[in-house]
């Protein structure tokens, strides 16, 4: 959800806040919940880890909104769908997009395979993984700090 935060808003967020479940056997993160605070907007999630295999993706805009079906790790066995619509609550269109089965983890790892064999730029940059890493370190000490962390490259 970070990165996909992060992605749609094609902007860093300036401070995270957080709470979170821990797994008291392996001291993971089972069940957080995060606000974090870009320049533009808000992004809100709770993931589980430990819960039901449920997911939706909701980005709501102030023109449309979109909503993906099982997002993160998409099954191989059926499709996956993506609704978009008007935000107008009174006329709603509701459209739908199918996205034929796939190994999104195999298909990662072809494009960066490529990009190394081919010498070209990676699908996705280092820079990207460090902005990453400081959103989600920033929303750890959150966790335990229970008060609003800047985020810090």
């Amino acid at each position: 959800p970070v990165n996909t935060a992060r992605f749609l808003f094609r902007e860093e967020p300036k401070r995270v806040i957080a709470i979170a479940e821990f797994d008291p056997e392996f001291n993971t993160d089972i069940l957080p919940s995060a606000i974090l605070d870009f320049p533009s907007g808000q992004a809100t999630f709770i993931s589980s880890t430990q819960i039901s295999p449920y997911q939706r993706m909701l980005a709501v805009g102030t023109k449309k909104h979109v909503e993906i079906k099982i997002p993160f790790n998409s099954p191989s066995t059926f499709p996956t769908e993506l609704y978009y619509d008007d935000s107008n609550v009174e006329e709603v269109e509701r459209n739908k997009i199918t996205i034929d089965t796939c190994n999104q983890y195999t298909l990662e790892g072809d494009a960066f395979s490529k990009a190394i064999i081919d010498n070209t730029e990676v699908p996705v940059p280092l820079e990207d993984t460090i902005y990453n890493t400081a959103v989600l370190t920033a929303l750890y000490k959150s966790t335990k700090s229970g008060k609003w962390e800047n985020v810090t490259i």
